[in-house]
């Protein structure tokens, strides 16, 4: 299971509305990305990850974040 969320920070304030709304399946492709991402690390290290974040900045760098922690109201 994954969820996703998107959201544009300027100026340090963070604007909700806009993005992908006229697009959706870009969430979708997002979302498989970060699935495979998942997997992927997972296979090649053995760690699971339970968190990312992607930010994408204006001038086309990006940076990732993942979070090895489990939820701790996550039922396996």
């Amino acid at each position: 299971m994954a969820s996703g969320s998107q959201w544009l920070m300027y100026q340090g304030k963070k604007y909700e509305e806009g993005g992908f709304e006229t697009t959706p399946e870009s969430l979708w492709e997002g979302l498989d990305a970060a699935l495979f991402l998942r997997d992927d690390l997972l296979k090649k290290d053995g760690r699971r990850i339970w968190g990312l974040v992607f930010i994408l900045y204006p001038d086309g760098r990006f940076n990732i974040e993942y979070d090895y922690n489990k939820p701790k109201d996550y039922d396996e």
